[in-house]
């Protein structure tokens, strides 16, 4: 792509067509070196790219779980399991 002599001597459709392809040519050479950049770090033996979760913003990929974890909601109602210093279950 060569670049025109005399720039203000083009149209409004000439110079927007002329953005258009300069943004495109931009976004293959940025994704070039992108891809460029983790072949090298592959090579050198380094990690690449860190693989980030999604914020709590985005939806993930995966669906939450559903089931509960821990203790059952009806567990040790009536307290007479835990002993706590100076409670009168440990007075003897």
């Amino acid at each position: 792509m060569t670049a025109p002599a005399d720039i203000d001597g083009l149209s409004l459709e000439a110079l927007k067509a002329l953005v258009v392809q300069l943004l495109s040519k931009l976004a293959d050479q940025e994704r070039l070196l992108a891809e460029l950049r983790e072949e090298n770090a592959r090579l050198k033996g380094l990690n690449g790219r860190p693989r980030i979760k999604p914020s709590g913003m985005e939806d993930a990929s995966e669906p939450k779980r559903s089931a509960k974890r821990g203790k059952p909601s009806g567990a040790n109602i009536g307290g007479a399991a835990r002993s706590c210093p100076g409670s009168p279950s440990r007075i003897g």
